[in-house]
């Protein structure tokens, strides 16, 4: 709510005093309560029942991700060229398969 009241403030005046000193409360307030879920993360820990979590945690803190996402990068031009190379190879197995039948 007072989000909006300082989003408000600030598309009317960037630098009046009351906008200004509204930001700065938000951001204190802000880091008050990141401040306070981080002590409840840390007092909550416990490193012998649940030790994936802690692995989590720290993993977070280092800046590690957690899930490494990779993405293919294909051309245009591979697609059609890795299908004719499948359908050259499949008909190369045929005709070696047909030769063997036939001795």
């Amino acid at each position: 709510m007072r989000y909006r009241e300082f989003i408000d403030k600030f598309n009317s005046d960037h630098f009046d005093e009351d906008t200004i000193e509204m930001g700065n409360e938000l951001a204190m307030e802000e880091a008050e309560s990141r401040q306070k879920d981080w002590q409840e993360v840390v007092e909550n820990l416990d490193f012998c029942e649940d030790s994936r979590k802690v692995r989590g945690l720290v993993k977070k803190m280092n800046g590690e991700n957690t899930q490494q996402i990779s993405f293919i990068s294909v051309t245009a031009n591979q697609v059609p060229h890795q299908l004719l190379l499948t359908v050259r190879s499949e008909r190369h197995r045929n005709k070696w398969s047909t030769k063997l039948e036939r001795k």
